[in-house]
């Protein structure tokens, strides 16, 4: 399995049967969409992390992506990522590389995601085809909105999820 960042990644056999899965975008350039004009979103990082019985997690995929076009912004306050290396990015796997390795782990097993829906098909993986919970859908503040995955991350775990 190819990553990036110097990590090793579990292989299949030793992954628990439910993971999480995320996935960091960054800014693009501006380009036309329909009769507007929009800045793109690019996919930069994805993770997916595993729980053993005791629900202890670890992360067991993890690699960059190398971007479709040049980054204008990391939206460092979502995203939490700062300037990446240029080098390590350009040698990062491209999408449909990436969404191959995902498969291959999401399959028989239980997939948590927050607002996972986008990211299921910009890997152009049929969420259909898996067993999938989008905890976006259960999990909000006193007021009502969706709490975000890094909120969660914090509260549950006193500590940044970047």
């Amino acid at each position: 399995m190819h990553t990036t960042g110097g990590y090793r990644p579990v292989p299949l056999r030793f992954i628990s049967s439910t993971v999480a899965f995320d996935v960091e975008f960054v800014r693009g350039p501006r380009k036309w969409v329909g009769n507007k004009l929009r800045y793109i979103s690019m996919p930069v990082r994805v993770a997916v992390v595993d729980f053993d019985e005791d629900g202890d997690a670890r992360v067991c995929f993890h690699t960059y992506i190398k971007p479709s076009d040049e980054i204008t912004s990391y939206i460092t306050n979502i995203t939490g990522l700062d300037d990446v290396d240029d080098d390590l990015l350009e040698n990062s796997p491209e999408v449909d590389e990436v969404a191959y390795h995902l498969h291959r782990i999401f399959s028989r097993r239980k997939v948590i995601v927050m607002n996972g829906f986008k990211d299921f098909d910009l890997f152009q993986l049929d969420i259909e085809d898996y067993d999938v919970v989008d905890i976006s859908h259960f999990i909000h503040d006193p007021q009502g909105r969706p709490i975000s995955l890094e909120r969660l991350v914090s509260y549950f775990y006193e500590k940044s999820a970047h």
